[in-house]
């Protein structure tokens, strides 16, 4: 009786070892599409922002060809 209490033993901690690396495996991949997901929100938001600040250039732009007299930008812009 004492082999198989032993063998039982031995069984159960085996199968918490195999357990416990595949939960770490499953984690690891967890934080592996965490962190992908992170750098495309990231990147996104630098888009976002570099969008943004063509907008602004674009408008910047407008309002600097709007305040220049009409021959003037004809000029300048070779209209």
């Amino acid at each position: 009786m004492r082999d198989a209490e032993c063998y039982s033993a031995e069984t159960v901690v085996e199968n918490a070892n195999i357990h416990e690396k595949l939960q770490k495996s499953k984690f690891e991949k967890y934080l592996d599409v965490k962190s992908k997901i992170a750098r495309e929100d990231i990147y996104q938001l630098k888009m976002e922002k570099e969008q943004q600040l063509l907008v602004d250039a674009e408008q910047e732009m407008t309002a600097a060809q709007q305040s220049i007299p009409d021959r003037d930008t004809k000029k300048f812009f070779n209209e």
